[in-house]
């Protein structure tokens, strides 16, 4: 997925950069021009809840035999900080053909899950659709692949644009031509400078510490009077339960799905992860500070996920039980949601302390473990076009998702429905 030559806007990698350790990226054949995406939800607002069983095996029985992914990972969602409610149920679909895609929206109907189900269940649906030009992705390892690696028409390939800061947009293809704004904020416009190797003090002025270069990207903001991107009030934040709520993207919002796979790890490896004040630790106090601080990070709706298999044979859920009551968490989890803009990730992974902690943590680890190294970081991003991304929310706890962020299209009362 290589930015198109020449391009408008130059990449940060410095110059003759080598990153320090090895990294690999997905190569699509030329055949598949977007992947398109579909989280997919289930929440219980009692206990126990006789309903929940019936509405979970109709559920999976719509993921083993109508929705037809071409890859499918199952989890249980974690903690009572992130933007779900914690252990509800959650599968997340990847599809390369549109028109399968588009056939498992229209078959999978959550206002008729919900009228079968009752009011003691709240479903939702996240999707959206993401041209290859638009997506990045990173894996430290090959010897697992989670997400979109597990589909079967993907290669992967190594690469050096890894391990400085501005990686991530440099790895997107149309980064070379569009810095992703947000939307009613000014656009920078290139002049000769920008990633050209000058020290900020040549670009800036001689009174400047020449600490760094100087890139376009330096110029775009995170703020904007755009009525679209301004996070909810909390009087405007709808009740979610007995609603359902329909809502759409604005443009250059970005969609994260950031992963760490430890099942195949030895026990003292898997133990170096795990310890208090360990790389796990300083991960989740990552996560913890991007929860409790929604508008400075732009953090629209970030769910914590662990990933579980069905134990019968061990196979994905969805794919084994139709009853959809058996299933054995692994040593696999993810954040995975939406964020304001590409530049708000930037600014809190080139520059907050929590995020520092992770980056170190993360190479510290590589470094002891060499190549016998079993724990593998990845991590997929979407930067998306105004409409690309759908959500929809059927009776849900107002925690769930962006709906405490976003403002929704549609607020409809269900009880008028009935």
């Amino acid at each position: 997925m290589a930015c198109p030559i020449p391009r408008k806007y130059p990449p940060k990698q410095p110059p003759s950069w080598k990153p320090p350790v090895p990294r690999w990226q997905l190569t699509f054949p030329s055949t598949i021009n977007a992947v398109h995406t579909l989280y997919i939800g289930i929440q219980s607002h009692t206990s126990p809840n006789p309903a929940l069983s019936s509405a979970l095996a109709s559920l999976t029985t719509w993921l083993a035999h109508t929705a037809r992914p071409a890859s499918i990972d199952a989890f249980l969602t974690e903690t009572t900080l992130a933007h779900d409610l914690p252990h509800s149920r959650v599968w997340v679909l990847y599809f390369t053909s549109p028109t399968v895609f588009t056939a498992a929206l229209a078959t999978l109907d959550l206002p008729a899950r919900h009228r079968a189900a009752g009011p003691t269940v709240g479903f939702w649906a996240e999707s959206f659709s993401t041209p290859i030009s638009r997506l990045e992705t990173n894996y430290a390892g090959l010897h697992e692949r989670p997400g979109l690696a597990r589909l079967s028409e993907v290669g992967r390939e190594g690469h050096e644009l890894s391990a400085y800061w501005g990686a991530a947009r440099d790895r997107i293809p149309a980064s070379g031509e569009d810095l992703f704004a947000l939307p009613g904020s000014k656009v920078p416009e290139p002049d000769g400078r920008n990633g050209d190797g000058e020290e900020l003090r040549e670009a800036r002025g001689k009174g400047e510490k020449a600490k760094t270069t100087w890139h376009v990207t330096d110029e775009l903001s995170t703020e904007s009077d755009a009525v679209e991107v301004q996070i909810l009030r909390e009087t405007e934040v709808p009740r979610g339960y007995g609603q359902r709520l329909v809502g759409g993207n604005y443009d250059n919002m970005t969609h994260i799905r950031s992963g760490q796979c430890w099942d195949q790890c030895p026990e003292d490896e898997a133990e170096a992860y795990t310890r208090p004040g360990g790389l796990q630790e300083k991960l989740m106090k990552g996560m913890e500070y991007l929860w409790t601080h929604p508008e400075e990070t732009g953090t629209l709706g970030l769910r914590w996920l662990r990933n579980v298999v069905s134990d019968e044979n061990k196979k994905p859920e969805g794919e084994a039980r139709a009853d959809g009551t058996s299933v054995r968490p692994i040593n696999e989890t993810c954040g995975a949601g939406f964020f304001r803009n590409l530049k708000d990730l930037e600014n809190w992974s080139s520059t907050h302390p929590s995020h520092m902690a992770i980056f170190t943590g993360a190479h510290k680890h590589a470094r002891e473990w060499g190549s016998d190294r079993k724990f593998m970081t990845w991590h997929e991003v979407s930067v998306l076009k105004r409409g690309e991304a759908r959500w929809e929310y059927v009776n849900c706890d107002p925690r769930t998702g962006v709906v405490r962020y976003v403002k929704m299209d549609s607020v409809e009362d269900l009880s008028a429905k009935q």
